[in-house]
């Protein structure tokens, strides 16, 4: 079984827009160096988590929901480590 492609941080975040992503995701951020983002990341509606697309947590960490682990699995991002 072949590893699925990353889709794009733009991509999920029209999928969280559009209402296809679960209902605790709050937004894909793309990641911007200049500003302390170094990798893509979600952001949680809790405001206190947030996960890079490595699967290392930026702030916070917690166990993920079953939806949301179906969501990331199927847009190719790898879940926490």
């Amino acid at each position: 079984m072949s590893a699925k492609k990353m889709t794009s941080p733009n991509q999920m975040q029209k999928q969280v827009e559009c209402g296809k992503a679960p209902k605790s995701i709050d937004r894909v951020d793309v990641g911007n160096p200049d500003q302390g983002d170094r990798l893509p990341h979600i952001h949680f509606k809790d405001g206190r988590h947030a996960l890079y697309n490595d699967g290392t947590w930026k702030h916070g960490g917690r166990t993920l929901y079953r939806e949301e682990i179906q969501w990331l699995n199927e847009n190719g991002w790898p879940l926490p480590k």
